[in-house]
């Protein structure tokens, strides 16, 4: 059970993180220098990652956190219900019957069989 909420809580996560790497960066289209006879080290491109206003070697880039497994998932519901049953907090209710909706008739409804009534504005 642990295992899936901890699946659901890295589901939520954004990703959205980016950074550009060297051919996404824009600019460094001429060698900064020829190739021999200056003394200094050869370079091919201002935008490589040792320069300044260079691209990120292995930056993080846009991706999904969730992992899914349809089996994990229903092995945690039918633990998570099997938990609850034990402790008699699990409340079955074959089927309601309204004229109309109302959520009025339905919390009095919920209260006649036993369950808590939550004010639903107020935080928990």
């Amino acid at each position: 059970m642990h295992q899936v909420v901890r699946s659901q809580q890295a589901a939520r996560r954004a990703g959205t993180h980016s950074t550009l790497t060297r051919g996404k960066v824009s600019g460094g289209g001429k060698k900064p220098w020829r190739q021999k006879g200056t003394g200094r080290a050869r370079q091919g491109t201002t935008r490589a990652p040792q320069w300044a206003g260079g691209g990120v070697v292995f930056g993080p880039h846009p991706r999904s956190y969730g992992s899914r497994s349809e089996q994990g998932r229903e092995l945690a519901m039918r633990s998570a219900l099997s938990a609850k049953l034990a402790d008699e907090a699990l409340l079955v209710v074959d089927g309601f019957s309204f004229e109309k909706p109302s959520a009025k008739q339905c919390r009095g409804d919920s209260e006649t069989l036993g369950s808590p009534s939550r004010d639903h504005r107020r935080p928990r």
